[in-house]
């Protein structure tokens, strides 16, 4: 399974951090499903751990458990509530995603100037 490559993404956007404007992380080949921006503005928007594989064996864990998205309970409108719980286990994952077994996980870069630049940005292999 191929995994994003936190590390790498990490580096690219320091690197070109002075004249970047954003930079999103997604599976290539479902781009419009799968991408989320995680810097803008010179900040990170979302957080790139660096023990992503050892939150990942937790979540396993934590689902073959039990470990649910939503509660059983319902809200006031018959609708299960959000498990927050569930969050404490995913902030590793880019829109809900941490590998695929067959898409290209893919950081893009956005510059100043209007280009935009994607790499291939993972770890592992399918």
């Amino acid at each position: 399974m191929k995994t994003y490559d936190f590390s790498k993404a990490k580096q690219l956007i320091r690197e070109n951090a002075e004249n970047l404007v954003s930079a999103s992380l997604g599976m290539h080949e479902d781009w419009a499903w799968t991408a989320q921006t995680i810097w803008e503005n010179g900040e990170f928007k979302h957080e790139l751990p660096e023990n992503a594989d050892e939150m990942q064996e937790k979540f396993i864990e934590a689902r073959k458990n039990g470990l649910s998205m939503f509660l059983s309970e319902k809200d006031e409108n018959g609708l299960s509530k959000f498990n927050p719980e569930y969050d404490k286990f995913t902030n590793h994952m880019i829109a809900g995603i941490y590998g695929s077994s067959w898409a290209t996980p893919t950081i893009e870069l956005i510059f100043k100037d209007g280009e935009e630049r994607m790499h291939a940005c993972y770890k592992g292999e399918s």
